[in-house]
């Protein structure tokens, strides 16, 4: 599957889940993609009504994979969650990237940071995982519309 039927299945899918949330654009990161056509990129952004910083983008990127980076005001910005595309299952993966985000959007998801030296890092978690947040292992929290916001 060529990168032209990629960007398809992908816009399909983000359509059905997101109508009227954002738009595409061809993005050049830093290659020049004038002459391979396969090496261009593509991504897809959702701006927030809460702040300027806040953001999605999925970004369909040249090796065929998806990118979905939270944008926030948070130290560490953006955070991201890959998603590889193998040859054969593009239309189940671009489900999964299109179910992901509007989870996101919907609140199902939560950004959270955790501290410890194995488990820490960003962790895309549900709200019930976090709720209360546990002091001693959640730095913070931070949602699509700020209701599992914490610390407040």
């Amino acid at each position: 599957m060529n990168q032209e039927e990629r960007l398809s299945l992908l816009e399909e899918a983000l359509a059905r889940r997101l109508p009227g949330q954002g738009q595409w654009q061809s993005v050049d990161r830093g290659q020049d993609t004038t002459e391979l056509e396969e090496a261009r990129e593509y991504q897809y952004e959702i701006r927030s009504d809460r702040s300027e910083a806040q953001r999605l983008v999925v970004l369909l990127r040249s090796d065929g994979a998806v990118q979905v980076e939270y944008h926030a005001e948070k130290p560490g910005s953006p955070f991201e969650a890959l998603f590889p595309v193998d040859d054969g299952k593009e239309a189940a993966t671009v489900e999964q990237v299109a179910a992901f985000v509007a989870d996101l959007l919907g609140e199902q998801l939560v950004l959270g940071y955790a501290k410890g030296f194995w488990t820490g890092g960003r962790q895309f978690l549900r709200p019930h995982e976090v709720d209360p947040p546990d002091g001693r292992r959640i730095r913070w929290v931070t949602s699509w519309r700020g209701t599992h916001d914490w610390p407040a």
